[in-house]
Formats: structure tokens, C-alpha cells, sequence
């Protein structure tokens, strides 16, 4: 999906409020797989890979917390989510 300048791979499931997991630092979606299904039973679930993860784009730099946070803004605003509520640790939660 198109996040600004980059792509980023995201899994998206259930109905509700748009929810938006965020993991720490190298992991991707794939760490929140327990936690998912469970979810996706009240909220929107969306699970992102960041920048340079999986199969996510992998440009040179932006790695900084800002560029990151605007890439998800970005995805979260291109799905039409211009409120949601987010759920992150270590790298995430910085991001967020």
C-alpha cells in the first residue's frame, strides 16, 4: 500500500474503529499474530511492516522516528483513517 514516497506491506481484518499495531525494532507483522484475530472482533486491524522490513520498501534513509511516524500517517490517511487508535511497543511506540 502506498504510504508517501514508499510502499509498506500491511495486513488488514475485522470491522470497527481502525486500530494500528506497531511493533518494535526489526520485528514486523508477523509478531502480533496472537494477538490479531482476537482483536479484529471489535476494531479495524491494521499491521504494517515498516520501512525496510519483510517485504516492505527498503528506500536508503528515513529511519528516524518522524519519517517512520509519517509513513504511517500516511498509510493510515490513504486507507481513510484520519483518526485511529494505536497499540505499539519500543520502536512502535516512539513512532507513534
Amino acid at each position: 500500500m502506498r504510504a508517501g514516497e514508499i510502499d509498506l506491506h500491511a495486513l488488514i481484518g475485522g470491522a470497527g474503529p481502525p486500530l494500528l499495531l506497531l511493533g518494535g525494532w526489526p520485528q514486523y507483522r508477523y509478531i502480533w499474530r496472537n494477538a490479531m484475530v482476537p482483536l479484529a472482533r471489535q476494531f479495524t486491524v491494521i499491521v504494517p511492516d515498516p520501512r525496510s522490513l519483510d517485504i516492505s520498501d527498503k528506500p536508503d534513509g528515513g529511519y528516524d522516528t518522524g519519517s517512520m511516524g509519517r509513513d504511517l500517517f500516511d498509510l493510515m490517511s490513504g486507507l481513510g483513517h484520519e483518526r485511529f487508535e494505536m497499540v505499539g511497543y519500543d520502536r512502535g511506540m516512539r513512532t507513534g
